[in-house]
């Protein structure tokens, strides 16, 4: 997620939720993309 921007605040400071399955911008609060079944695969190789 860190490669990430915010499309409104251009910040990289970027979570993703699991709980509520979102990626949220932690500067600005915007919630910008719905987490994909990818994603979700992805994060729990590392």
């Amino acid at each position: 997620m860190q490669d990430q921007l915010c499309p409104d605040c251009a910040s990289t400071n970027i979570i993703v939720s699991s709980a509520r399955e979102q990626v949220i911008c932690r500067d600005c609060g915007l919630i910008f993309a719905p987490v994909t079944h990818t994603e979700k695969k992805t994060k729990k190789k590392k």
